[in-house]
């Protein structure tokens, strides 16, 4: 299990564009992630994490937003329609965000690592690049998600947590070859519902703007800070 220090360390080669995300640091999480289950996720289990796991959080969740982030800059837009060679970069990324996405679904305590939520938001969004009717139905209703419902549904415990991701119809689309379907050059809005149990749920619903072009680095981090992202309600 990596320490505090190694993490850090992990999130700024990210942020300081050192590092790519690949399957040997995705599985480090990975293991990280059902290693905090095993350690700390057994009755009784406490109302907040131990001292230990406090320190760490964070810094996952840091880590799971800077991961799914630089390989959802990798995934093109309608990658499923493009020839073996050309698609392959674009499934490798958006297969890693899958499994980073379920990583953070499997959090424990997740309200302690709110920058988890940005792998999830990787997850739709990368759904609705594949620009199928498929694509957008998995972005909205989670098919790909562990139980097929859209969110992880988490043993009961008081420092569990439940989280989804929907993705609300966006535009139409008037362009030639897209008669009738969600705008692809745009995205809807995704719902993060966050509902510690035994406590109130914290609601929070994004828009993300901009797909294919600029997305706002910050669009999965605590704060917004860019005019493309706003957060409603």
């Amino acid at each position: 299990m990596m320490n505090a220090a190694e993490l850090l360390e992990l999130c700024e080669a990210f942020r300081n564009h050192g590092r790519k995300t690949d399957d040997e640091v995705v599985g480090r999480i990975e293991n990280d992630v059902e290693e905090y289950r095993s350690k700390f996720f057994s009755p009784p289990v406490p109302q907040l994490p131990p001292e230990e796991l406090l320190e760490l959080l964070p810094l996952m969740g840091w880590l799971l937003y800077e991961t799914s982030w630089y390989s959802l800059r990798r995934v093109l837009a309608a990658f499923e329609s493009m020839d073996e060679a050309a698609r392959a970069p674009s499934e490798v990324a958006y297969h890693q965000i899958q499994r980073l996405a379920n990583a953070a679904r499997r959090l424990v305590c997740p309200e302690f690592a709110p920058q988890a939520h940005g792998a999830i938001r990787a997850h739709a969004l990368a759904e609705s690049k594949r620009d199928t009717e498929d694509g957008y139905d998995d972005a909205y209703i989670g098919r790909s998600f562990p139980d097929g419902t859209g969110c992880h549904r988490p043993t009961t415990a008081r420092c569990s947590s439940q989280a989804q991701v929907r993705i609300l119809g966006g535009s139409r689309c008037d362009v030639s070859g897209h008669p009738g379907r969600p705008n692809p050059c745009g995205v809807g809005s995704a719902v993060v519902g966050l509902s510690p149990v035994g406590s109130g749920s914290v609601d929070g619903l994004v828009a993300l703007g901009r797909v294919e072009g600029e997305l706002a680095e910050e669009f999965a981090g605590g704060g917004v800070d860019d005019a493309d992202v706003a957060v409603l309600g």
